[in-house]
């Protein structure tokens, strides 16, 4: 299960990495987004490493 959840998070993470490096080029305020990837990319890894 924990495993299915490290998949989701870091899934959501590039998603939100992706969408948000677009969105920038036209609206810097949306770097935002980009921050909240790298947090759930960094949750991911972190889920990861603990077991």
């Amino acid at each position: 299960m924990g495993f299915v959840i490290m998949i989701l998070f870091a899934l959501v993470g590039v998603v939100l990495l992706i969408v948000g490096a677009l969105r920038a080029k036209n609206n810097p305020k949306v770097l935002w987004l980009v921050g909240l990837g790298l947090i759930f990319i960094a949750a991911a890894i972190w889920l990861a490493w603990s077991k």
